[in-house]
């Protein structure tokens, strides 16, 4: 584990903001094994860590970031053919994911893109600004580098930043936190190097459209000092083991979990209400694992820890999963974010999301 330094690569980005101040454990479980600098993205250093590829979800988003940037440097291309180039280029394989998330989110995109150029438009109307679609930019603290990609940046003496989200961004009538952060960061890093006015905050949902989030340079200090503050304690706390904070929302889709000895005295201890990602167990593998033609396997599990108790057993786990742990009868495992049945002896792997690691 290395501490967070503006001299070494180990840097916080926006997307990490949110596993950063809610569980520094997790955060600490991406440290890089070569140092290389971490993936921009949470979602990626989350599954390149963890030895699989992006999800269907997160391939998607990173379809739909590309898509519009084209569409914002080209005001001729349109959405069918913006979206074909951005999907050949991130993914190229139609079965590698849902094609109900990829009809649906480009059926969105059609409908919004207009009002998102003509915003752009407007902003530029009475000034020639900068505008830049993905833009990196840094800021180096004694204490860490923080780095962002900012999905739209429009530089003038009035500046305006404008995140993309697939998703809704609203919850009973309120920006959700994590995005209020988010733009919080960038925020901060376009002060940081711009010499400019003032900021404006956007984002452009796909299900809400555009939305207006009011950050005074005073909400964007109250977010940044503390964090810089939890950043000296993070750092204060190498090379000991950063503190786990485990709940239902931080642990529910946290690919960590194996790891995580709080995680099991928790879920030992019926400490979680509802665990969104379904079912976790420790035991030692029963029997023979038996593979079908279809390359998916069988077996049994003694469970001794997790929200079942008791012999279950475990279907549909990939042959690549047996063969990276190279798993056997009597081996210890850890398998989480498992689908439950009516019957309460069987768990059912998820490709997307379940994982499974040897003791």
């Amino acid at each position: 584990m290395r501490k967070l330094s503006s001299s070494s690569v180990r840097k916080i980005t926006a997307t990490q903001v949110d596993d950063f101040t809610k569980c520094s454990l997790k955060f600490s479980f991406t440290e890089p094994t070569e140092p290389t600098e971490l993936p921009k993205s949470m979602g990626a250093i989350q599954h390149t860590n963890r030895g699989d590829s992006y999800t269907s979800h997160q391939q998607v988003g990173k379809v739909l970031h590309l898509a519009i940037e084209m569409l914002i440097k080209d005001e001729a291309l349109d959405v069918d053919d913006a979206w074909q180039l951005a999907f050949d280029r991130i993914i190229g394989d139609r079965e590698a994911v849902s094609e109900v998330s990829v009809s649906r989110n480009k059926k969105r995109l059609k409908r919004r893109i207009q009002n998102l150029r003509e915003f752009i438009d407007n902003r530029a109307a009475n000034s020639n600004p900068e505008i830049h679609a993905e833009k990196s930019l840094d800021w180096n603290d004694t204490r860490c580098k923080l780095s962002g990609k900012l999905d739209l940046l429009i530089v003038d003496s009035v500046s305006t930043i404008i995140d993309h989200k697939k998703g809704s961004v609203v919850s009973d009538g309120v920006v959700e936190k994590k995005h209020r952060d988010q733009l919080a960061f960038y925020a901060h890093l376009v002060y940081e190097n711009y010499d400019i006015d003032r900021v404006d905050c956007w984002l452009f949902s796909l299900k809400d459209g555009l939305v207006e989030v009011p950050l005074t340079c005073e909400d964007i200090v109250l977010f940044v000092e503390p964090l810089l503050a939890n950043i000296e304690d993070y750092n204060n706390r190498v090379p000991d083991e950063q503190p786990a904070m485990p709940s239902d929302e931080n642990c529910s889709w946290c690919p960590y979990c194996d790891r995580c000895e709080k995680f099991w005295i928790k879920i030992g201890s019926n400490g979680f209400n509802r665990l969104a990602s379904g079912e976790a167990i420790a035991g030692t593998i029963l029997g023979e694992i038996s593979i079908a033609k279809n390359g998916k396997s069988t077996f049994r599990v003694d469970a001794i820890e997790g929200t079942k108790s008791g012999e279950v057993i475990l279907t549909e786990v990939p042959r690549r999963v047996l063969s990276n742990n190279e798993l056997s009868e009597g081996d210890s495992i850890k398998a989480f974010h498992l689908h439950g049945s009516e019957d309460n002896e069987i768990l059912t792997w998820d490709d997307r999301n379940s994982r499974l690691s040897r003791n």
